[in-house]
């Protein structure tokens, strides 16, 4: 049966299996194939393969089914090419010459800096931070998406601002004495993100509380998923990555070695712990792999 055989919607609900590779192979062989392969809703389905892969931040289903057909397609050309300024237009083989004073003196303009292919800086956030009283305090994490960051601040405290908006949405309450370690991970959307937060229970005190809850960016309201006290002096850095988290203990830095705990924090199952060599970005890396 010839291609030309089948309706629309059949030919349709093939290339919805189908990879953008097999799509645009399909759209070449004639005017008809061509015209259903540029049908948004191909390109819907295409897009929305490529977010749920990982290909694709921070872009909900809703948000791909509002981009136009065009728009699709730009996006699917940009993760192969990268952004425009990546790419430097072609330059004639002449240059006009000038004089040296002036070539000397002469700044390099915004068009001069895309010709050579360089990012420019469109605009710049400056934060004030006092001095950090400890080792959590003063860090500052751009979440992915660079919509919002994470500032551990005097005294202790976790913040949550918009930068775009220059606004404070989210304010962590600790119940202990102070915050050693915090991560966070966005969700599918960039409306929402899942925090882990790591807090000391006194100088003196040998347990460590960690929490994991959920924050809404656009409400500012935070819900506690899972809380539970660890005994450990210190934590380097803790992970999360989907329903497990990490903690990673330096009670073996003499030894070469570094207890991980592993936490199934949807399931509050708590792994075994794992040993492992060389230095904490290696313990990190590996955890990472298994998080993954």
């Amino acid at each position: 049966m010839q291609c030309q055989g089948l309706s629309e919607d059949n030919i349709w609900s093939i290339f919805s299996f189908c990879d953008i590779t097999t799509v645009l192979s399909v759209g070449m062989a004639n005017k008809y194939l061509h015209r259903l392969s540029l049908n948004k809703l191909v390109w819907v389905n295409l897009v929305d393969n490529l977010r749920y892969r990982g290909f694709i931040d921070l872009l909900s289903p809703s948000d791909i089914r509002s981009k136009s057909q065009e728009e699709l397609v730009a996006l699917v050309k940009a993760l192969l090419t990268g952004p425009t300024s990546w790419i430097a237009p072609v330059l004639p083989l002449t240059k006009p010459k000038l004089p040296f004073l002036a070539r000397f003196r002469s700044k390099p303009t915004s068009q001069a800096r895309q010709a050579r292919g360089q990012a420019e800086i469109s605009m710049r956030y400056s934060l004030h931070l006092p001095a950090p009283r400890s080792f959590a305090e003063g860090q500052v994490k751009l979440l992915p998406g660079g919509k919002y960051i994470l500032i551990a601040n005097s005294p202790g405290t976790l913040e949550c601002w918009s930068v775009q908006r220059e606004k404070l949405i989210w304010a962590y309450e600790k119940a202990t004495a102070d915050i050693i370690g915090f991560s966070a991970q966005v969700l599918d959307g960039g409306d929402e993100a899942n925090i882990i937060v790591c807090e000391k229970w006194s100088l003196h005190d040998a347990k460590n509380l960690v929490r994991i809850l959920n924050l809404n960016f656009h409400t500012g309201i935070s819900t506690t998923f899972f809380t539970n006290s660890y005994e450990s002096s210190y934590i380097i850095q803790p992970k999360i990555c989907g329903k497990f988290a990490c903690l990673v203990y330096p009670s073996g830095v003499l030894s070469g070695c570094y207890p991980c705990v592993l936490i199934d924090w949807q399931s509050k199952l708590h792994t075994v712990q794992i040993c492992t060599e060389a230095t904490a970005q290696g313990v990190l890396r590996s955890v990472a792999s298994l998080l993954w």
